[in-house]
């Protein structure tokens, strides 16, 4: 990355993926301020335990946002409410 490289500080506004502040990938130079997929992804898992939804059917875009939000919805619902049933998903 030329930030790195260059020693440049480099603030990403908007990337939700994860690999951009990896803690294999952490440097001193970026930064984001954005969430990302995960936070959303456990966020709406989140609300779906509080609200005692009993069953959930997923429709992401089918590229990578999509597909790692969806992932992270999916592993912590199921952690936090191991009952929660996932009828189906659906990748437009």
């Amino acid at each position: 990355m030329v930030a790195k490289e260059s020693k440049i500080v480099f603030i990403a506004p908007i990337p939700k993926t994860d690999q951009l502040t990896a803690p294999d990938k952490l440097h001193p130079y970026v930064f984001r301020v954005a969430s990302t997929t995960t936070i959303e992804g456990r966020t709406a898992a989140e609300l779906m335990a509080k609200w005692g939804v009993k069953r959930v059917a997923t429709i992401s875009p089918d590229y990578a946002y999509g597909q790692d939000v969806t992932k992270a919805f999916v592993e912590y619902i199921k952690k936090i409410k191991p009952d929660v049933e996932i009828v189906d998903q659906q990748w437009p």
